[in-house]
């Protein structure tokens, strides 16, 4: 602990910061904070007040710390595994609550979380083509059927000579190339006319590429297989084999069920449109917190054989069980509304998945929605951020009594009390004598403490 040259007592977290790698459990780490020089008993209020994690990201276990002599002790925080594969940070803040003045070394701590997930790409092989009429239409296109732009520059498309199952040749992405959502890409034959290629986000024109339907190719992005096409299972001539609609997961093993081979002849041939049907076009699909519950509202532009929806609630974005059934409207061309109410949501954050359910038993699984039930994410706005003069404290429609409002220096000290009236709603906090910094609003919100920052300029 550094010392604090005030010649009395402090009190600070040991390190600014520290940093931990996100594991497929969740896991606790102690963050200590030290006192020094006891003359009298301090409180400390404990909260996260920034950072980029998601609030189920981690679950912060300690609240308040008391020291009745000199020693450190412990802040718990759970990191949680998360759904994303990116690196995040927490900010954690400790402000005195009992005013006796102690000095405040280190108020901030910044834990830095490294994610340790892999994110596969969705990118797919979706269609090997040898039309019967022109065999310099052949083709293998890949396309995006995930939900975020996927970066494939230096990809590879390895492929085998008449089903020896061997990589006898390899093709690469020509330049720099970035699939957004639904776009595709095509490794063609070197004679493939150019004209038919405007739907393609880019292509690489090869004489390997001469396929007759027996031939195996490997999607890889320079050091990992991402997909397998197994020309040896299907072995088609003057034909097509197109991956359904509903795979939207690339896999280095085949399944021959996935495909679909159909007669083709060059007209067929469109690279970079995929020409399959959902059975159900979902044009919203929304989560909206209603107190203690959530509300769930879909729409559809269309629909064909649509048995049902089964609503599916998650707590980390992976794991979904089914908590609802809603009847679908089988086919229609018209647009329909759907509601549902879950009643029992957890406290924090909250994953939605719709999976259509189609007459014959099949099923697609729709995009995942995410939201925050209860915390201070819906009840305390504090609007700007960055003050010259005052700010606006923006109370949620939850808070119903009247709240006290305390402002701190980053180093503890109290230099404002005041309550706000919760049924205004809003309120206008004048600073303009106040020094520049960084400054803590600490509010108890219906019970709930809250913390919040604003910058003097």
């Amino acid at each position: 602990l550094e010392a604090s040259g005030s010649g009395g007592p402090n009190v600070g977290f040991d390190n600014l910061s520290s940093s931990q790698t996100e594991t497929d459990a969740t896991f606790m780490v102690n963050i200590p904070v030290t006192f020094v020089d006891y003359t009298t008993d301090v409180d400390l209020s404990v909260s996260v007040t920034g950072g980029t994690a998601e609030v189920g990201d981690y679950t912060l276990n300690t609240s308040t710390l008391s020291f009745t002599g000199n020693g450190s002790q412990n802040i718990s925080i759970s990191i949680n595994d998360d759904v994303d594969d990116e690196d995040e940070t927490v900010e954690i803040t400790i402000v005195e609550t009992t005013m006796t003045g102690v000095f405040i070394t280190k108020a901030i701590h910044t834990l830095t979380i490294s994610d340790d997930d892999v994110i596969i790409p969705q990118i797919l092989i979706t269609e090997v083509a040898d039309p019967s009429d022109n065999a310099s239409k052949r083709m293998v296109e890949i396309c995006n059927r995930g939900a975020v732009s996927v970066d494939i520059t230096g990809w590879e498309l390895d492929g085998d000579y008449n089903g020896n199952t061997n990589r006898d040749f390899t093709v690469n992405v020509s330049g720099t190339v970035t699939l957004a959502v639904g776009e595709c890409y095509v490794f063609a034959n070197n004679s493939f006319p150019s004209g038919d290629l405007s739907s393609c986000i880019g292509s690489t024109l090869s004489g390997s590429i001469n396929s007759n339907g027996n031939e195996s190719f490997w999607l890889t992005d320079g050091s990992n297989d991402i997909d397998f096409y197994d020309g040896q299972t299907l072995d088609f001539e003057d034909s097509r084999a197109t991956r359904n609609a509903a795979i939207t997961t690339p896999s280095a093993s085949f399944t021959a069920g996935q495909w679909t081979v159909a007669s083709a002849g060059e007209a067929d041939i469109t690279p970079c449109i995929e020409d399959v049907v959902l059975p159900v076009e979902l044009t919203t699909f929304t989560a909206t917190p209603n107190q203690k519950s959530i509300d769930l509202v879909w729409s559809t532009a269309t629909e064909e054989n649509n048995a049902y929806f089964d609503v599916q609630h998650s707590l980390d974005g992976r794991n979904f069980e089914t908590i609802g059934q809603v009847e679908g409207s089988g086919t229609t061309y018209e647009v329909q509304e759907y509601t549902f109410i879950d009643e029992n949501p957890t406290n924090g954050m909250n994953y939605y998945r719709l999976q259509q359910v189609d007459l014959n038993g099949q099923f697609e699984n729709h995009k995942i929605v995410a939201v925050v039930l209860g915390g201070d994410a819906i009840d305390v706005l504090i609007v700007p951020t960055q003050v010259s003069n005052q700010f606006d404290i923006v109370l949620g429609e939850a808070t119903n009594k009247m709240t006290q409002m305390d402002i701190f220096t980053i180093d503890g000290k109290l230099v404002r009390s005041e309550f706000v009236n919760a049924h205004s709603k809003r309120q206008t906090v004048d600073v303009t004598n106040f020094q520049s910094g960084l400054y803590i609003i600490r509010m108890n919100v219906n019970n709930m403490i809250i913390t919040k920052r604003f910058v003097k300029l």
